[in-house]
């Protein structure tokens, strides 16, 4: 493993901010174990450990070298001269991690928990199984690593965690819970004089989870979250990997923040349901208030007051689809690179849904439920509702 570096300062005071770490490395000596390692950013982690000495690489998960994809994988750390064993269990089971600390064929040095779980629903809703499936792989998992491993000469232990249990979102009270315990367990394991430390992680956008889920990133993307790339990761585990065996240190926060501030119209967040945060619904910017209709939007509305048969022409639906996708795209990155078919599939979700309710009402004068805005969908399908309201509004005043 890479060593730390301190060059002693005339000011003792200045000892931290002095501190340079050297570049990534592992031993080729040893074994680490990954729980959970087989995911999109576990494979990241892998082939990084790998790229920079690792040799001997252990996975316990449910299904692990079952699938094609992670017996291609494990050819892969092999082509490299890297011997990978996967080992099929539960970390929330004692004896399956057990089995899995013993098939390391050299000493073990390193354990990265990387296992997760997610059942989200709304706190009222969740129920038992909801709540103890999430918990059971981060809170019995990890205090089941921690007994196997308790008597192993480790260089370091580093407990995956997640910003949701600094913020909290909607429905995740469960996973919330369950890194809040990371947070504290890291605290714990230092404290018997044994190396651990968390790594705080936020959404990662091109490896893992949320990057396999269109759906979850496009909400993300339109929350003006700010997502982190692997490389970043990479960074903030190195880090935890070397204040693992320095006492008393913090947990390692990777990806907090937005991409733009919260005054600005438009700027839609995670917990824009969350009463402690309604005083930020009517921030607003230097430059205005709530965004303006369209100079085409206007054009368009007044020709339609004259002549309600403008409805029916396809010019029309288009003007308004496009508008609707800009509101919709305003926030997410590339947007200028999407093809017409692709803003129209655009998933609409609950935070989306509540701006496109304002968005109408300001200026196209119409109240479309959010019931129907989560029914429409996508961008495409909402244009046809807008339509239709479009054409109830101006047959009725005609």
């Amino acid at each position: 493993m890479g060593k730390i570096v301190v060059e002693m300062p005339e000011n003792p005071a200045e000892l931290v901010s002095n501190m340079t770490i050297l570049q990534p490395s592992f031993s080729s000596h040893v074994s680490y174990l990954l729980v959970g390692g087989l995911g999109g950013l576990g494979r990241a982690v892998s082939i990084w450990m790998v790229e920079n000495g690792a040799r001997s690489l252990v996975y316990l998960s449910r299904s692990a070298g079952k699938s094609i994809e992670d017996q291609n994988f494990i050819k892969e750390l092999q082509s490299q001269g890297c011997e990978a064993v996967c080992v099929p269990g539960d970390v929330s089971q004692l004896p399956d991690v057990q089995k899995a600390v013993a098939s390391c064929t050299k000493p073990l040095a390193g354990v990265l928990q990387m296992s997760m779980a997610l059942n989200d629903r709304s706190f009222e809703t969740m129920t038992y199984d909801d709540w103890t499936s999430t918990l059971a792989p981060k809170i019995s998992g990890t205090w089941n690593l921690h007994q196997a491993v308790e008597q192993e000469d480790l260089d370091f232990f580093v407990a995956f965690s997640s910003l949701g249990g600094l913020c909290g979102n909607i429905g995740q009270a469960n996973y919330a819970a369950a890194n809040t315990f990371l947070d504290s367990f890291s605290q714990y394991r230092q404290q018997l004089g044994l190396p651990c430390s968390a790594l705080v992680l936020g959404a990662v956008q091109d490896a893992g989870f949320v990057s396999q889920n269109r759906k979850v990133l496009q909400s993300m993307q339109s929350s003006s979250v700010r997502l982190m790339t692997a490389g970043e990761v990479m960074k903030g585990l190195w880090k935890a990997i070397c204040q693992s065996k320095m006492p008393s240190s913090s947990p390692v926060i990777v990806g907090l923040g937005n991409t733009r501030p919260l005054s600005e119209p438009g700027v839609r967040t995670m917990w824009a349901r969350d009463k402690r945060f309604a005083m930020y619904y009517n921030l607003e910017s230097d430059v205005g208030t709530v965004k303006e209709v369209s100079d085409n939007l206007k054009v368009l509305l007044a020709k339609v007051e004259k002549n309600p048969a403008l409805l029916d022409e396809s010019e029309t639906e288009t003007i308004v689809r496009w508008e609707l996708g800009k509101l919709i795209t305003q926030h997410m990155p590339n947007a200028q690179d999407m093809s017409d078919e692709e803003v129209n599939q655009i998933v609409i979700d609950s935070l989306m849904s509540i701006e496109i309710k304002g968005w109408g009402r300001r200026n196209l004068g119409l109240e479309i439920s959010l019931a129907e805005i989560t029914k429409a969908g996508t961008v495409g399908r909402l244009a046809n509702v807008v339509m239709e309201h479009l054409r109830d509004k101006y047959s009725s005043e005609n």
